[in-house]
């Protein structure tokens, strides 16, 4: 029986063996005749198209392609090709420029001589809108008892404005003065505290929340008022190097305050801090965008020559272009002239005013801006301040009463106010427009406001 079964044993190792040895004929001869399988085909080209921006003439498109290296895209507005251009980053930022105002436009994108394009987009300029002001002027102050001046302006709505300076009447001061939509009504508001030595000193500065949430300067200080009682701070005093010009805030939590010698500070709402600008050049406004994420101060010395423009981000300033090789030269499409005010209607661009015109200018910028301006080489009165609604509603205001209004498309300066007048700033809102400033006059000047009512 051992026999038998060592002998079985046998014959099973033999059938295995044939077993294994057929099956690996076989698997050999399926590997020789199964094909070698082609590489994946690449991912289609994805082109891309959205509207970023648009403003009265122009339309800003962002074109993005991917899956595709160096591709000829071709650019259409409705049916007409506007460019052929080859795209070397994955995407790029391209303008459309001398269009409609209020019209809309659609764009499309496609890879040349092929079917691979953009779903079509649609983006519509903004409408410009109307100069048709109509002005009333007033003159604050008697002119004897001291010369009055107007500093600065700020609207809360229709029938309430507040503008402040100085203003002297029968012996009498005041530095604040209410417009209750028909006329103005001349009241103080007091600076009682230590850092300051008047009680009722001229008010610099005003910046507006509302008609109870209102924030002034007399240059040393900040004074918060409600309509009724003032509250004095003199915290910042110590940080100053110059004194307060111009106030801007997001809300009363994040309040800057600009000056002379380069002065800036900053309240966080608990307490403030002294923020270094990197010049020393007197500051004459500053304007943030409407989210805060950046903040733009300007300033210009224009004995020694000089000017700048400050951009800040994240707490940190630094400067965005040193102008003082063209403060005496105008440059089309290079900031120029002596920077006197700014304005931030978005967080894509800047408007910087000099006596050579209005520029927009890109946040990034290292000096490039577009130039706008009714004049062929230099506004006719130079320039203070600029403020508007948007950018296709602002106005700028200057020496020789200049008052001048940009509708986007369009400037309209108003000759018919040019006097023997300076106009230091201008609030916008709405329909209403306020300028401030002061009459040259040889026995004392007045203080001078300007109401346009559109």
């Amino acid at each position: 029986m051992g026999r038998s079964r060592i002998m079985n044993i046998k014959g099973y190792s033999q059938i295995l063996f044939i077993a294994i040895f057929v099956s690996a004929l076989l698997l050999n001869i399926r590997c020789k005749d199964e094909p070698t399988k082609p590489p994946p085909s690449p991912p289609d080209p994805i082109v891309s198209l959205a509207a970023e921006d648009a403003s009265c003439t122009e339309v800003w498109l962002r074109l993005s392609v991917a899956n595709a290296t160096n591709p000829i895209i071709t650019l259409t507005r409705d049916t007409t090709i506007l460019d052929t251009l080859i795209l070397t980053t994955s995407d790029s930022t391209i303008v459309d420029e001398g269009l409609l105002p209020a019209h809309t436009y659609t764009y499309t994108a496609q890879i040349l001589n092929t079917s691979y394009s953009s779903a079509p987009i649609q983006s519509r300029t903004m409408d410009t809108t109307s100069h048709n002001f109509s002005w009333q002027t007033f003159q604050l102050g008697d002119g004897s008892s001291g010369s009055s001046t107007l500093y600065d302006i700020a609207i809360i709505n229709d029938t309430l404005a507040y503008a402040v300076g100085e203003i002297y009447r029968n012996d009498t001061t005041f530095n604040l003065a209410k417009w209750n939509g028909q006329n103005w009504e001349l009241r103080t508001i007091p600076f009682s505290g230590t850092c300051s030595a008047v009680l009722y000193p001229p008010i610099k500065a005003i910046w507006a929340f509302s008609n109870a949430d209102i924030i002034v300067t007399n240059g040393g200080s900040i004074v918060t008022y409600d309509g009724l009682s003032a509250i004095m701070d003199c915290r910042m005093n110590s940080l100053l190097t110059g004194a307060i010009n111009k106030i801007f805030a997001t809300n009363t939590q994040n309040i800057y305050a600009i000056g002379n010698a380069g002065t800036i500070v900053h309240y966080n709402g608990s307490s403030w801090t002294k923020m270094e600008s990197g010049t020393d050049i007197d500051l004459t406004d500053i304007y943030g965008s409407p989210d805060g994420s950046i903040v733009w101060a300007c300033g210009f010395s224009y004995s020694q020559p000089l000017t700048v423009l400050l951009r800040q981000q994240k707490g940190v300033w630094d400067i965005a272009y040193d102008g003082n090789s063209n403060i005496e030269t105008l440059q089309y499409e290079t900031l120029s002239g002596a920077y006197t005010s700014l304005v931030a209607y978005d967080s894509r661009f800047v408007w910087v005013c000099s006596h050579y015109g209005m520029y927009r200018c890109p946040t990034g910028t290292q000096g490039e801006g577009r130039r706008y301006s009714f004049a062929a080489r230099a506004f006719p009165g130079f320039p203070f301040r600029m403020r508007g609604n948007g950018s296709n509603d602002s106005f700028i205001v200057g020496e020789y009463g200049m008052i001048a209004h940009f509708n986007g498309m369009s400037w309209r300066d108003y000759t018919e106010l040019r006097n023997n007048w300076r106009l230091t700033s201008i609030a916008h809102k709405g329909n209403l427009a306020v300028a401030v400033g002061w009459t040259y006059d040889s026995y004392g000047n007045k203080g001078m406001i300007l109401v346009g009512q559109r």
